[in-house]
């Protein structure tokens, strides 16, 4: 199997994560820093090995690269030691991508701050993917049964507070109104993350097993993108729904119960038990 070297700004780590999952899902190998380098291991010398044995290079850029020294520096390295190979430049804002690296802009783009659905589509089809390929009927059958499920569940008291929470922080966060039409960017559907971390800290989550899971922002991120794929056919979309699905999605995917609040200690009782010992 072909590997993908990503070259990127620490900066923009949030989408890295979402398009290794993609690109993963899909079958396609990829190769990354920080990730993909073992610990105790030297930076440079991982890189150069990773871009050795990587037979294209997909560059993210935004505004956050022209910053980046590493970005320059890995697009030097790959053209150096395969000039031939596939170079692709994946553009979170509109900028000008000869500022990263001259020369860049001779290479075709493709823009996912215009329209992420396409890009992925785009990006895919590089490597003779097709963007999640239609499911056999068996598998969609499962998914209707699932969201007769779903749907019955939507109407818990936990989720319906799940829901009224996530929105409360969102508006105060953004000043966005429920009926705003919401664009589904990149980076809007990934600050998203950013913004709800405290409210979705204040529930616990289980696995089917009954195991308590910790929520990191690449699961996160993953999450945000599955709704994102569910949402994403949609003509019209408010800011609320996207929320709203948020919610749903985390109490769909878990077994989500509301975090206990400890109890102050009676300091009585602390006084009575000295005085017993």
């Amino acid at each position: 199997m072909a590997q993908v070297f990503i070259s990127h700004s620490s900066h923009d780590q949030y989408f890295v994560d979402l398009l290794v999952e993609i690109l993963n899902y899909h079958h396609v190998k990829t190769w990354y820093a920080p990730f993909d380098i073992p610990p105790g291991s030297k930076f440079v010398e991982e890189i150069n090995e990773g871009i050795s044995l990587s037979e294209s290079l997909i560059i993210v850029i935004s505004k956050n690269s022209i910053k980046s020294n590493w970005l320059t520096r890995e697009i030097t390295t790959y053209k150096t030691k395969k000039d031939e190979d596939q170079l692709i430049p994946v553009l979170l804002d509109p900028i000008d991508v000869d500022e990263i690296f001259e020369g860049l802009k001779e290479y075709h783009s493709i823009f996912f701050f215009e329209n992420m659905l396409l890009g992925f589509k785009k990006l895919l089809a590089i490597f003779g993917k097709e963007f999640l390929p239609e499911e056999d009927k068996r598998s969609k059958q499962r998914r209707i049964e699932t969201d007769i499920r779903k749907e019955e569940r939507r109407k818990s008291p936990i989720v319906q507070r799940m829901r009224k929470g996530f929105w409360k922080t969102y508006s105060e966060a953004t000043g966005r109104g429920k009926f705003e039409e919401f664009d589904m960017a990149v980076l809007n559907m990934m600050k998203i993350v950013e913004i709800l971390q405290d409210e979705i800290k204040k529930y616990d989550y289980f696995d089917n097993n009954g195991d308590i899971l910790t929520l990191n922002k690449s699961s996160l991120s993953k999450l945000i993108y599955e709704v994102w794929e569910e949402l994403g056919e949609r003509d019209y979309l408010t800011s609320v729904i996207v929320i709203e699905a948020i919610a749903e999605k985390l109490y769909n995917n878990y077994e989500v119960k509301k975090k206990e609040k400890r109890h102050p200690i009676d300091r009585r009782d602390i006084k009575d038990r000295r005085t017993d010992n």
